[in-house]
């Protein structure tokens, strides 16, 4: 898969685990880290998606994943990711 995005490999777990449905304490389990090591992976995401500043960052990051995997399965070479 061509990468997409300027997301590290952990960050890009993050969002996909996210996106799927696991809960902060179960994506903390999963990545081996503390919560405060989570809050910062996400401070970052946000940063890097230019999100930082909306009111449900959640969302902003799940449209942002859904848009990837579209262009994925489409094969569009234009749409990338911030």
């Amino acid at each position: 898969m061509k990468r997409r995005s300027k997301l590290a490999h952990t960050q890009v777990r993050l969002v996909v685990y996210d996106y799927r449905g696991r809960n902060r304490e179960e994506l903390a389990k999963e990545l081996k880290v503390s919560a405060e090591t989570l809050k910062s992976y996400w401070r970052r995401v946000h940063k890097k998606l230019n999100c930082q500043h909306y009111a449900n960052r959640r969302e902003a990051v799940r449209a942002w994943v859904a848009a990837v995997l579209r262009a994925e399965i489409e094969g569009d070479e234009a749409c990338t990711a911030p």
